[in-house]
């Protein structure tokens, strides 16, 4: 009787745990991804903020259609020891933007990327910073222009779970930033 429990136990938390994967795996029809979980940027080993700059490297977040934006993430090691991340290969950072308030990813920039397998290590000294940057035309992945709208960019260096929900909280991903096309 008790193995016979147990086995019933097991096959409980197998569904359960096959049932949540896919919960935070799937998209809904407007390829929206699941929730906003996005509590992220300052954990208790890395500080991690996304800035948007313009063209001539100033803060900004107001742009007009076609003009240069510049994604520049900052990531801090906020212990006394060095920390090595184990990568599974590029890219070291990415950049994802959304319409504003919502999980529907607009562009990404590692989207149309090709990048080799391999393993990397990306090693941070105590209190050490590394800054990470690209800059966008707004072209979005199907060659349209990003039109006139408040968008937020969030920046990471890719974490398990990021390419499954990019709005995942952990503290190599950035809280999510503001910015208006207009």
């Amino acid at each position: 009787m008790r193995a016979s429990m147990i086995a019933r136990l097991a096959a409980v938390v197998g569904i359960a745990v096959f049932t949540g994967g896919a919960q935070f795996s799937c998209t809904d029809s407007n390829g929206d991804l699941p929730g906003r979980d996005i509590d992220s940027g300052d954990g208790p080993t890395f500080s991690t903020t996304v800035f948007v700059r313009d063209s001539s490297g100033a803060a900004a977040s107001s742009f007009r259609g076609a003009d240069l934006i510049s994604f520049e993430l900052s990531v801090r090691n906020r212990t006394n020891r060095s920390v090595t991340l184990t990568l599974d290969g590029p890219p070291v950072s990415d950049y994802v933007v959304f319409d504003d308030h919502t999980s529907h990813v607009r562009w990404q920039w590692s989207f149309d990327k090709d990048f080799p397998a391999s393993v990397q290590p990306l090693v941070f000294e105590a209190y050490e910073t590394k800054v990470f940057k690209v800059t966008w035309d707004q072209v979005l992945a199907d060659g349209a222009m990003l039109p006139r709208g408040n968008y937020e960019v969030r920046g990471v260096i890719p974490f398990a779970g990021f390419a499954a929900n990019p709005l995942a909280s952990n503290e190599l991903g950035s809280n999510l930033v503001g910015f208006t096309v207009r």
